[in-house]
């Protein structure tokens, strides 16, 4: 058995994660063929197979292998838990995570709520209401107002918008501390106004 640390995991593809393995002591891997799959040790009792990603090499210095993103399966859970402990004296802005749905430890401000809220266009003073259900996303594309996304959940960061004026209810997983208290950068898809205004730069 291989003693490997997590070093990285980001997008390979919709759905996939691809995770960076390498040997806890830094010492080189031992080869592998194409098509190969290692087994991966995960936790107690929670043992899973995944396929090489790398071209095959003598004595690698990584492996790397695709997580498919069930959100039923715990397998890559651990991985991110595992890339996320061994990051944490590093700081934020030196790290990259990607997640596929939101992170359940995430807290959103005290208070928060989904109660209706105002938002208004900076650039064309449009005013429109976002209601309990709906989102700051969602509304200006229904007004065909231009507004880039992707991942419509919060966790790859496409839906940032400068916020102007109103203090914003984080609910994504993308913003450090830092972002977050600077109170300039919300992500509309998935967070809210605090009170009962936000003026965004659209």
């Amino acid at each position: 058995m291989i003693a490997a640390v997590v070093a990285g995991c980001g997008a390979l593809a919709v759905g996939i994660c691809l995770v960076e393995l390498r040997a806890s002591d830094g010492s080189r891997l031992p080869g592998f063929a194409a098509g190969d799959y290692i087994d991966l040790e995960l936790g107690p009792g929670l043992v899973r197979s995944y396929p090489l990603c790398d071209i095959p090499v003598a004595a690698p210095d990584r492996y790397r292998v695709a997580v498919a993103l069930d959100p039923a399966s715990t397998a890559a859970v651990p991985m991110l838990d595992a890339y996320v402990a061994a990051t944490e004296a590093i700081p934020p802005d030196r790290v990259h995570l990607e997640r596929f749905r939101a992170d359940p430890a995430v807290v959103t401000d005290p208070g928060g709520s989904n109660e209706s809220f105002e938002i208004q266009l900076a650039g064309t003073g449009a005013c429109f209401m976002i209601g309990s259900e709906e989102n700051s996303l969602d509304v200006p594309l229904d007004h065909d107002i231009d507004v880039e996304f992707s991942c419509m959940a919060g966790t790859c960061g496409s839906c940032r918008v400068k916020a102007l004026e109103g203090t914003s209810e984080h609910r994504d997983t993308i913003l450090t501390q830092a972002e977050r208290d600077a109170g300039d950068t919300i992500l509309v898809y998935c967070s809210r106004a605090k009170g009962s205004r936000l003026v965004l730069d659209l």
